[in-house]
C-alpha cells in the first residue's frame, strides 16, 4: 500500500501553489508515494516563500522557494522559476527520508471516502442569474447567436452581442439585481450586416459568464450541471480578468488534475460543497468544464481569445438534446 504524506505551505504566493499542485499531479507517476496538499502549514513537507522566517519551520522537511532573480548555493532550496524536475527530485528525497520514519505530521490526511449512497442536490431556483445563464446557453445553441438585452430595474440596458463573446454593461455586474422579477430579457434576431450595441473591442463575454455562474444556483447545482457526474478541467480560466480567489484557483487546479464530482472536489479540498457546485456552475457555463468522458486531456490551456466559441459545443448538446431545441 502506497504511504501517504502532504505537502504544506507557508506565505507561499496562491500562483506557486496552484503551480506545485499541478506538479505534483504531473508527476504522481515517478513517485513511490501519494502526496496530497494540506490546508495547513504543519505538514511532512512545507515549502516557504521566499521571506518566511525560518523560525516558523513546521515540518518534518522544511523546503525554501527562492526569490525570483535569486542565486542559492543551498541545494535543499527550491529554484525560482520553478522546475518539474527540481520538486521531484525534492519530494523522492523526502520520500527516502520517511520511509524508515513514522509519520508524526499533524496535516490532515485524505482518506478514501466509504461507500455510500449517492447524495442528491437540491435543485436551483428559478432566479434572474439563472434565467440569465439559460437565455445565453439556449441562444449560443441556436447556430445563429444573436444580442441579448439585459433590462434591469432603474438602470440602462446591458448589452451582450453573442457573435463577438462580448458585452457591456453600464454598471458594475455586482450592482445586477439577481432575483428573477428583476430582470426582464430580451432577445434580438441578427443578420449579417446587423451592427452591435456593443462598443469595440467590449468586455470578455467569460467575465459576465463567470459572474452570472457563481450566482446562478446560490450554492446549489443549475440545469447545465449534474452534480453527480465526473468532471474535468478542459482549459484554464483567465484568471486575470475574473474575479477570484485562492479557492477557487485550488478548485480549479484540482479539477484538472482528475475527474471529480461535487461532493468528491468539496472533500480534496476541504471546501463546503456550496462553494464546490457555484464554481461548477461558472465554469461549466464559461465551457471550461466538461463531464469526464474517459478521454485524458494532457494539455490544459488558459483561454485568453474571445472568440473562441466552439469549447462550448459539448454543453450546448447537451442542453439540446434535454430540452428539445
Amino acid at each position: 500500500m502506497r504511504p501517504t504524506y502532504t505537502i504544506g505551505f507557508l506565505e507561499v504566493d496562491s500562483y506557486h501553489q496552484v503551480l506545485v499542485r499541478s506538479m505534483v499531479s504531473r508527476a504522481a507517476a515517478s513517485l513511490s508515494a501519494t502526496w496530497d496538499i494540506a490546508e495547513t502549514p504543519k505538514a511532512d513537507v512545507v515549502i516557504h516563500g521566499p521571506r518566511a522566517a525560518a523560525k516558523n519551520a513546521s515540518g518534518r522537511l522544511n523546503v525554501r522557494l527562492c526569490g525570483q532573480g535569486e542565486i542559492s548555493n543551498n541545494p535543499q532550496d527550491l529554484p525560482a522559476p520553478l522546475r518539474l524536475s527540481a520538486l521531484l527530485e525534492m519530494l523522492k528525497r523526502a520520500e527516502a527520508d520517511f520511509v524508515n520514519t513514522v509519520g508524526v505530521s499533524k496535516a490532515p490526511q485524505i482518506q478514501a471516502a466509504p461507500q455510500a449512497p449517492p447524495v442528491i442536490h437540491e435543485t436551483a431556483a428559478r432566479t434572474g442569474m439563472l434565467i440569465l445563464g439559460e437565455t445565453i446557453l439556449k441562444s449560443l445553441a441556436s447556430q445563429k447567436p444573436g444580442i441579448i438585452k439585459v433590462l434591469c430595474r432603474d438602470r440602462e440596458a446591458l448589452w451582450i452581442d453573442l457573435r463577438r463573446r462580448a458585452f457591456a454593461a453600464p454598471y458594475a455586474l455586482n450592482e445586477m439585481p439577481e432575483d428573477a422579477d428583476a430582470i426582464r430579457l430580451e432577445i434580438i434576431a441578427v443578420s449579417a450586416d446587423t451592427a452591435s450595441p456593443v462598443p469595440t473591442p467590449g468586455t470578455s463575454l467569460d467575465r459576465l459568464l463567470w459572474h452570472v455562474g457563481l450566482r446562478a444556483g446560490a450554492g446549489k447545482p443549475a440545469p447545465w450541471v449534474n452534480p453527480a457526474k465526473r468532471y474535468k478541467l478542459k482549459y484554464w480560466p483567465n484568471f486575470s480578468e475574473l474575479p477570484h480567489s485562492i479557492t477557487h484557483m485550488n478548485l480549479v487546479a484540482r479539477f484538472g488534475s482528475e475527474a471529480l464530482t461535487a461532493d468528491d472536489a468539496s472533500l480534496r479540498c476541504g471546501v463546503d460543497i456550496a462553494t464546490v457546485i457555484n464554481t461548477m456552475n461558472a465554469l461549466t457555463l464559461m465551457g471550461l468544464l466538461n463531464e469526464n468522458n474517459g478521454v485524458e486531456i494532457r494539455r490544459l490551456q488558459t483561454v485568453t481569445q474571445p472568440e473562441q466559441v466552439s469549447r462550448v459545443g459539448g454543453l450546448i448538446g447537451r442542453f439540446k438534446s434535454k430540452f428539445g431545441w
